[in-house]
């Protein structure tokens, strides 16, 4: 799942470039434990929010790093964090390159995972003031895991969205954005599950908050790899599930519509297994008034005698 660590340190890089060649480039990665200890940063995703004025400009990056801070960071240091597996994070640079501020992602499991797969920023100027906004979905293995009371996480279950209904007479207990589904009664080890979330900071300042952050999983290996904002509430994720486990063992990977054999519903409770891609749409208008994140619709992709995985999803439209 995650590039191996090499004796070399490996950085992301962020460059700029015009019709006449490059206009700058910044490389982004932080430090380990130690003076000096630099580890290995990858970057998996970017969004572009245009404006005239560079400084106006909005530039969101995201991946994984193996090193224990970051610069620019609003979230504490994972001090305590020995290299061996990888957080999260998000970073934002304006368009002259500057970097505003960034964010790590992790749990109280120090040998969990995480990884932010793609991000979405815009400025939203209906809020006010108004705010820079990062939509991100990604995986992790961290779930709501404590391995150590005490231990700091930044990425607890914030408004979550409820279960949806057993779509279509199937009897599959599906899972809430706040189930821990990281460990199967089946599979005795920390499993994949999908996550999605919202930070946001006022338009000219750096205070950034964790609007709403959800478990998006079944009781086997989820990931959740492309994201797309419809509009201002709305929002596509699209990514793969993995599910073989009977209905009652565990909560499922949450749909509103199951995948279909003609006009046969196929459930998660009498499938021997799939392996298929997801679509989602959530609407977080309700997190505004505190209220949680919803579920609008979710469905899968592929055949279950095969394996499918949604890497990037696209809208077309104006936020």
């Amino acid at each position: 799942m995650f590039p191996a660590i090499q004796m070399s340190t490996q950085v992301a890089v962020l460059q700029v470039s015009d019709q006449n060649g490059q206009l700058w480039q910044r490389y982004f990665h932080g430090a380990g434990m130690g003076p000096g200890t630099t580890f290995s940063t990858f970057a998996r995703g970017i969004s572009v929010f245009p404006a005239d004025a560079p400084m106006d400009t909005r530039i969101a990056i995201c991946g994984e790093t193996y090193d224990s801070t970051l610069p620019a960071a609003v979230t504490p240091p994972y001090g305590s964090f020995m290299n061996l597996s990888p957080t999260g994070f998000i970073a934002v640079y304006d368009g002259n390159g500057n970097l505003l501020w960034s964010y790590q992602f992790y749990g109280q499991d120090q040998n969990a995972q995480t990884a932010i797969a793609d991000v979405s920023i815009r400025i939203d100027n209906l809020a006010v003031p108004p705010r820079d906004v990062v939509t991100y979905c990604g995986f992790s293995t961290n779930g709501v895991y404590q391995a150590v009371p005490g231990n700091p996480t930044t990425m607890p279950p914030t408004l979550p969205f409820a279960p949806p209904a057993n779509p279509m007479g199937c009897s599959d207990l599906y899972a809430a954005g706040n189930v821990h589904n990281a460990f199967s009664p089946l599979v005795p080890t920390n499993q994949w599950d999908g996550i999605v979330g919202r930070v946001s900071s006022p338009r000219n300042a750096v205070a950034v908050t964790l609007d709403f952050h959800s478990i998006v999983g079944g009781a086997n290996d989820d990931v959740l790899l492309g994201i797309s904002e419809v509009d201002r509430d709305r929002f596509a994720v699209v990514g793969a599930t993995r599910e073989n486990v009977a209905s009652g063992l565990n909560s499922v990977f949450p749909l509103t519509r199951p995948w279909f054999t003609g006009t046969t519903p196929v459930c998660f409770a009498t499938s021997p297994g799939l392996g298929l891609g997801v679509v989602m749409v959530f609407d977080a208008g309700p997190t505004r008034n505190n209220q949680a994140l919803a579920l609008l619709g979710s469905t899968l992709i592929g055949s279950p005698n095969g394996q499918t995985v949604a890497r990037d999803v696209l809208f077309h439209g104006g936020l």
